[in-house]
């Protein structure tokens, strides 16, 4: 609701300047709060209170959010890390390159755009997920960590029915199972195992590895129907997809996340408050909301039709269920509609 009103093309200075205020106090975060009251300033520079706030922020020692950023360096992965502040927690997850990318599911993060990233001796680190992708229920997490060595891996394609695995979690659980079946054509990404849900402990996410202890790919929570068994996502897909999202970066370095569809979002670079693929307000919402919005860009990404500027803010960027993607007000129909002069 915060982020709508400071959107609000009607309101005053100073109202926008108080929402702005009340928005700093909806997160945690320092650099949040900062950014927030730094706005609030700029639509009422002589408030001397939200100055006197902003100081005591800015000379206050950053929060263990902030402190938690700094890199931590690690000679070799751990096998399993823990993954806390999605909806379904705990769940498990495992160090995909030296860069500290990790790999969950995406039943694990949910729509969640941090979590916190447990190290076992190394401690817990926050880490920021970066890209979610459904079809394959994985989340990649970036974190601080700097990742010296990685285990060996199996690909899928190389496992074999009746294969002997193992789940591990991060409580210390390790859970035996076999292969039950290997994935082709569409499916060759997918391993189908024996285990039961019933026997994990956590949400999933859990790595799986051969009796040699190589990387085998990450346990779910989806069930083959005819087995019973638990599916795993083939490593090398993930390897694949852990790839794509770091040429994506270095292609899109401005690029955000939408924790709605977990796709990567450049709306909020533009002026533009809400997510070009689903629709869904972008977290990044307050730091755009009443600058001017690149119009010809935001067009681009959200395939506006020019000839039906948004009645509100005027804006051509598009419309989703029936609202603006620039300042979210509801389309009123042309009246012509009533008519039925457009019925066709």
């Amino acid at each position: 609701m915060l982020r709508a009103i400071v959107a609000e093309p009607e309101l005053d200075a100073h109202a926008r300047a108080t929402a702005f205020v009340w928005l700093a106090e909806s997160r945690p975060e320092r650099d949040f709060k900062i950014d927030c009251l730094q706005r609030a300033l700029a639509h009422e520079p002589d408030n001397a209170q939200v100055q006197e706030m902003l100081d005591r922020l800015r000379t206050s020692e950053a929060s263990p959010q902030i402190a938690a950023a700094r890199p931590v360096v690690i000679d070799a992965a751990p096998p399993v890390v823990g993954i806390r502040g999605g909806p379904n927690e705990p769940g498990s997850g495992f160090f995909v390159n030296q860069r500290g990318l990790v790999a969950t599911t995406g039943y694990v993060t949910g729509s969640a755009t941090t979590v916190d990233i447990g190290l076992g001796n190394d401690g817990t680190v926050e880490g920021r997920v970066v890209r979610r992708f459904p079809a394959s229920d994985l989340a990649l997490i970036e974190t601080p960590a700097q990742v010296k060595s990685l285990g060996e891996v199996m690909p899928a394609m190389l496992m074999a029915r009746d294969d002997l695995i193992f789940a591990l979690t991060y409580s210390g659980a390790r859970t035996r199972g076999v292969i039950r079946e290997v994935g082709t054509g569409a499916r060759s990404q997918w391993l189908v195992t024996s285990l039961s849900p019933a026997l994990m402990s956590d949400a999933g996410g859990n790595p799986v590895g051969d009796a040699a202890g190589k990387l085998a790919g990450m346990l779910t929570r989806n069930v083959d129907r005819g087995s019973g068994g638990l599916y795993a996502l083939g490593i090398g897909q993930i390897q694949q997809l852990a790839e794509q999202v770091q040429q994506e970066q270095r292609l899109m370095p401005d690029a955000g996340y939408c924790g709605a569809c977990g796709s990567a979002t450049r709306a909020h670079r533009y002026g533009g408050l809400y997510c070009e693929t689903c629709g869904a307000q972008l977290p990044e919402a307050p730091a755009v909301a009443g600058a001017s919005p690149d119009l010809e860009r935001l067009s681009r990404l959200y395939e506006g039709d020019e000839n039906e500027p948004c009645p509100t803010c005027a804006a051509t960027v598009g419309f989703y269920a029936g609202r603006c993607l620039r300042c979210g007000r509801e389309l009123t129909p042309p009246a012509r509609w009533a008519t039925g002069e457009a019925a066709s």
